[in-house]
């Protein structure tokens, strides 16, 4: 269009068409190992991560891994007044295609970690302490997204 700032926005089209087949399973799996202490994991795959079109000259990406996981362990004792946890998280590399971002996200692990508190004293109020990516290995989540490393968040809850 003449009056538009980038006179290609409005043409930029994807081809759609013709069938495909994909097949998929997500699993998630909490157990207790003992009073308190919780282990988890989960795993999410899929058959394919791209497909081609029905021309057989554009490719279709799911813009997601075909395999991620992760495992965590969470310990919170029956007094409930302070809990902690690990996260470990892995993703396989993938391409993106959505719109204008396009590219192909490297693989990547993190391990994350956090602790809770509430206040003897005061039990509606607690304290929590959450780092993501403790190990600060530099990533990229999306193409167009920025790299990230870790982030360390505090954060205060009051319950009415």
């Amino acid at each position: 269009p003449a009056n538009a700032a980038d006179p290609t926005a409005l043409l930029n089209l994807r081809h759609q068409g013709g069938s495909f087949s994909r097949v998929g399973i997500d699993v998630d799996v909490s157990y207790l190992l003992a009073n308190g202490l919780t282990l988890s994991g989960n795993y999410s795959w899929v058959n394919r991560d791209s497909i081609g079109s029905a021309g057989g000259s554009d490719m279709a990406v799911l813009s997601a891994p075909k395999n991620k996981g992760a495992l965590a362990v969470s310990y919170r004792p029956p007094t409930r007044w302070w809990g902690v946890w690990a996260q470990g998280l892995a993703v396989e590399t993938y391409p993106v295609k959505s719109g204008v971002f396009e590219g192909t996200i490297p693989g990547y692990a993190v391990l994350n970690l956090g602790a809770t508190v509430t206040l003897p004293m005061r039990r509606e109020i607690s304290l929590a302490l959450t780092a993501t990516n403790l190990f600060n290995n530099m990533h990229q989540e999306y193409v167009g997204a920025p790299v990230i490393g870790r982030l360390i968040v505090a954060r205060a809850q009051a319950e009415f």
